[in-house]
């Protein structure tokens, strides 16, 4: 499903303004047991620059743990319950697709959510930094292999998960693997200093995969 939200942008000096449309993309899968909770997973994919880190890292593994939910769909399996995968439009632009989306369906969402999980610039290294509210700490612990004592649950903002915690009131969680980044939001965070620094072999962007998918998909939708 795709849903467009308009946004301007205007020169004060001149007194003229433009729009654009932001694109909000999502897919669910219902679940077998309980279809009306969900469990929501989201990554941004606009950048300042090239994004190689922030957002793309994030849009593969997003993708990936799309096409590993869609391969189990095909075979006849379903996470017990809904899961809806979100790709926001202009998170650098003060978290539009997202906030928007979460605003149209505020009814909705504060009675079925159950947890939305988040990826931002999602390999940047090799250090594994999560983020959780309490509630979800020692899920997100556990899911990671960690000791619970390794999750921050000071939640700040700036990501797509604002909405949820914010005005929602919906737990989130933050994965992601960080490491010297000196590229963010510069000309150089692109696919060759993500091959090359961050991830080489990207095989940091497939044990984030698997953390979001296998593990995912058998705790928070039991």
């Amino acid at each position: 499903q795709k849903t467009a939200y308009e946004i301007y942008q205007c020169d004060w000096s001149s007194d003229v303004c433009s729009s654009d449309l932001v694109w909000t993309v999502v897919g669910r899968i219902n679940g077998s047991d309980d279809p009306d909770h969900v469990v929501i997973v989201g990554n941004h994919r606009d950048a300042w620059t090239y994004g190689g880190v922030d957002p793309s890292s994030g849009s593969a593994v997003l993708m990936e743990v799309v096409r590993g939910f869609g391969a189990m769909r095909k075979a006849g399996l379903r996470p017990k319950r809904s899961v809806v995968f979100a790709s926001w439009d202009a998170e650098e632009y003060a978290l539009t697709s997202s906030t928007e989306w979460g605003e149209e369906h505020e009814a909705d969402l504060r009675d079925s959510a159950v947890a939305y999980l988040n990826a931002d610039a999602a390999v940047a290294g090799q250090t594994l930094a999560l983020k959780a509210v309490p509630p979800l700490a020692g899920f997100v612990a556990e899911v990671a292999e960690t000791d619970v004592r390794h999750i921050d649950t000071r939640i700040g903002a700036g990501s797509d998960y604002n909405v949820f915690l914010d005005f929602l009131g919906v737990p989130i969680a933050d994965f992601r693997f960080e490491g010297p980044y000196e590229a963010y939001h510069t000309a150089r965070d692109d696919h060759e200093w993500v091959s090359r620094v961050a991830d080489p072999g990207f095989l940091v962007h497939a044990r984030l995969a698997r953390v979001w998918s296998d593990r995912k998909s058998t705790r928070l939708n039991s």
